[in-house]
């Protein structure tokens, strides 16, 4: 989002720390939904060349190879700056954290 911020002239930029969490936007299947076989149809398009392609047209990064970012960044180079998440560490100091980044920018 804050490219498309960016591109609307809002004075705002996006910067990359050193290590750094890359999280996904996740999809799932609710187990004993009332529709499994649409939502397996609908991942696999969200996965597909044409839904990365959506993505990337929103500022999101692709990871399907053959869809170009439509941002400076991409997996390759988020790639680089990639650490393990320890989810456990996240829970039990989130607030730390957030106040932490909050005093940052």
């Amino acid at each position: 989002m804050a490219y498309q911020m960016k591109d609307r002239g809002e004075s705002i930029d996006f910067h990359v720390p050193e290590s750094t969490p890359v999280l996904v936007n996740p999809a799932s299947l609710i187990a004993g939904g009332p529709n499994p076989e649409g939502g397996e149809l609908f991942i696999e398009f969200l996965l597909s060349e044409e839904g990365q392609q959506i993505k990337a047209d929103w500022g999101h990064i692709p990871l399907h190879p053959d869809v170009e970012s439509q941002t400076p960044l991409n997996a390759e180079v988020l790639e680089d700056h990639a650490m393990e998440l320890d989810v456990d560490w996240v829970i039990e100091n989130y607030d730390e954290a957030r106040n932490e980044w909050q005093q940052r920018y």
